[in-house]
């Protein structure tokens, strides 16, 4: 873990690769925490003080090997200080899968206008790769790069399942499939 953070934002070059962008670099302060509760949250809290406004974007955040990979999941305006000309940041990063929450499941992802209700009846391994379709048409990928499943068929009852979704998002599917009365 370094003790200098550095707020990136991701940029999708013409051939499709990401590559990420300097924003700012700050020290990781006392009032620096993270926080982790299986299934409910994961963030973590940084401040910084600048000089001048960053125009920060959904999704900025940081890569660090030590604490993880973190991102802004909403909109975030910093407080002007008029006396110290200066913009005090208070920044919640989230786990970057939080990002998931915002973006719906499509029946068919490779397809624009693919449909948000759908029923789909099938084994564990078809609702995975149904949830990485969308990942990948979404354009997440860990670290760059495509998400893989493994399934453990010693734990996991491998027999097909009806999962509905009607708006649902990528965090809620995922849940569901996690769902003990599914597999």
């Amino acid at each position: 873990m370094s003790n200098i953070l550095n707020l990136i934002r991701p940029v999708l070059g013409t051939d499709g690769n990401t590559t990420y962008a300097s924003l700012y670099k700050f020290p990781i302060n006392k009032g620096a925490k993270k926080k982790f509760t299986l299934g409910k949250e994961d963030y973590i809290k940084v401040s910084f003080i600048t000089h001048h406004e960053l125009s920060l974007k959904i999704g900025d955040g940081i890569d660090d090997d030590g604490i993880g990979i973190y991102k802004l999941s909403k909109r975030y305006k910093p407080v002007y200080d008029e006396k110290t000309e200066s913009y005090k940041y208070d920044l919640q990063l989230d786990a970057y899968y939080i990002l998931w929450a915002n973006v719906k499941m499509i029946y068919n992802p490779s397809v624009s206008a693919g449909e948000l209700a759908f029923g789909l009846t099938g084994r564990l391994d078809l609702h995975a790769e149904l949830l990485k379709g969308n990942l990948k048409a979404n354009g997440f990928k860990y670290r760059g790069l495509d998400f893989v499943t493994i399934i453990d068929t010693n734990n996991v009852k491998n027999e097909a399942k009806l999962v509905e979704c009607d708006g649902t998002d990528i965090i809620t599917y995922l849940n569901t499939l996690c769902n003990e009365d599914h597999f």
